[in-house]
């Protein structure tokens, strides 16, 4: 049971965003920026983020070569472009949304790509690939580094090397946190250990069942534009 005061200031907003992690905290300041007058509110189950968003290796990429020749394969080079140019876009408009780099611990070092005898056959779309991506790179972005191959003490088993330049990493932790200190500045409420246990719409708005952890209690939201 939530007491009045807490259902008073919690228990309705404009909008609800279910999950603090990346895509629902970026969702609500989103919201936020389009809708100024708006409440927007984001629960998340756990006592922090702990989804993909906080457990994935931090990986700041668009795709490999033998990825995006199997997409091609799969959906075309139309559709393959389309998905490198938002991922490209994305991880751009996530670092300048946090306005540093240093908010969200991104590193560009480049990424090579291990090629094994089977997977030979793909280095025949390198340079396809390279037309296909350099309009949005500005220059080819696959390197054939075999050369290196030795250097770097790799045996038989690796048959060529390919470089990325722009191969990055993040600091997952850091980016959560600098993404919900900025959506806590935006003015967005984020509620921790709140996990919606069922949904219901009407024509106005959104009923919410949720489980509240700390309080081992269930109780009830709505989300519904009033402004």
């Amino acid at each position: 049971m939530i007491s009045y005061w807490e259902k008073d200031i919690f228990a309705q907003a404009d909008f609800i965003v279910i999950g603090a992690g990346i895509i629902g905290l970026s969702t609500a300041i989103s919201l936020r920026m389009r809708h100024k007058k708006a409440k927007v509110l984001v629960l998340e189950r756990g006592t922090f983020p702990t989804g993909a968003s906080t457990r994935n290796a931090g990986f700041a990429c668009f795709g490999s070569l033998t990825e995006l020749a199997a997409n091609i394969k799969e959906w075309g080079e139309d559709t393959t472009y389309t998905m490198v140019e938002k991922r490209k876009k994305g991880l751009e408009f996530l670092r300048n949304r946090l306005g540093s780099d240093e908010a969200c611990g991104y590193e560009q070092f480049g990424g090579y790509e291990l090629i094994t005898e089977q997977q030979m056959p793909h280095l025949e779309a390198l340079h396809n690939m390279n037309t296909m991506l350099t309009p949005l790179f500005g220059e080819s972005p696959f390197i054939d580094h075999s050369a290196y191959k030795q250097r770097f003490g790799f045996g038989d088993t690796v048959a060529a090397l390919l470089y990325c330049p722009y191969e990055g990493q993040i600091h997952s932790g850091k980016t959560m946190s600098s993404l919900a200190l900025y959506a806590k500045q935006m003015g967005v409420e984020i509620l921790y250990g709140v996990n919606v246990q069922s949904l219901c719409s009407d024509d106005k708005g959104v009923d919410l069942e949720v489980h509240i952890a700390p309080l081992h209690s269930h109780s009830s939201l709505r989300a519904e534009v009033k402004y």
